[in-house]
């Protein structure tokens, strides 16, 4: 398994690297924000994270070809044990479902824009309205995906609710973080290294290297503000975490990551988690590493 994730996150990383190269060259008027500094950034990390993952799934796909020996001719062994185990696996194909819906989720609310509104409590105050945001379809929509997956994986209703609980909070939270250059992406390996260190062996690490890998190639672009990670990348990355605790935690576990999750939301609906970070000296330092210059607390 660790030979496959590392052949996978190789992969990954040289296709993000090309695309992240492209995107940043091109003018993407429809893709760009003004960051808090007031400049002008196209929103590509979400784009160069999804590239590097399809890229992997490309390699997965024709070493599963190869080893039925599709490639080669004749009537392929359909055995089980001739196919990498993650090709098989729910836990590829739910994360890869993860990873694609709310990529586009993210990158619906991205092109949108306009129309955004503070929090739930804002969506909520919309929706009440007679309005529809964005964000509550993104938000609607996202926990209905991980829903599904959620039933995929578990295949019982209480355990399929729990885990889309904790799949559309994580991928809410990190987007939550994405209001300063590489915070979300920090923030998603602080989560992704523990889970990738618990699953060294099961069809997790493998499924979830490429997204780390492509992750860790936008990376610098984000720190030293060249381009902006986005809805679709920190959304992208949120689930792929809430997708490791909910294949590898207990319920117990889940149980308790939920109850932080929930807290957390309810914590950022009135306090900022800028300021919050700016008074801990630990976060503070992990927060501003790699950036160009220390930020202002806000």
């Amino acid at each position: 398994m660790l030979v496959l994730a590392g052949l996978l996150a190789l992969s990954s990383i040289g296709i993000a690297l090309i695309v992240r190269g492209g995107m940043l060259r091109s003018s993407l008027d429809r893709l760009t924000v003004r960051n808090f500094r007031g400049s002008d950034l196209p929103v590509a990390g979400g784009i160069v994270i999804i590239s590097g993952l399809l890229m992997a799934e490309v390699i997965l796909t024709l070493i599963a070809l190869i080893r039925t020996g599709t490639l080669e001719g004749g009537h392929p062994a359909y055995s089980p044990s001739a196919i990498p185990q993650t090709f098989l696996s729910f836990d590829n194909a739910g994360l890869l479902i993860l990873a694609l819906g709310f990529f586009g989720l993210g990158l619906f609310d991205d092109l949108a824009g306009g129309q955004r509104a503070g929090g739930f409590k804002g969506h909520i105050g919309s929706l009440l309205k007679g309005r529809l945001t964005t964000g509550a379809v993104k938000a609607i929509g996202g926990l209905g995906l991980a829903f599904v997956v959620g039933g995929l994986w578990e295949l019982r209703l209480v355990p399929a609710f729990v885990d889309a609980l904790v799949i559309a909070l994580t991928a809410n939270l990190v987007n939550l973080l994405d209001l300063r250059p590489g915070r979300a992406v920090k923030g998603f390996f602080l989560a992704w290294i523990p889970l990738a260190f618990i699953a060294w062996a099961d069809p997790y690490l493998a499924a979830s290297a490429p997204v780390a890998a492509a992750a860790a190639a936008w990376l610098p672009a984000d720190l030293k503000e060249r381009g902006m990670l986005g809805d679709s990348g920190s959304n992208l990355l949120g689930a792929v975490v809430g997708g490791g605790v909910a294949l590898q935690a207990t319920m117990g576990t889940k149980l308790i990551v939920l109850a932080v999750l929930v807290g957390l939301t309810l914590l950022s609906e009135r306090w900022s988690f800028s300021k919050a970070i700016s008074k801990i000296p630990p976060l503070r330092w992990v927060d501003q590493a790699g950036r160009r210059k220390p930020l202002e607390p806000v």
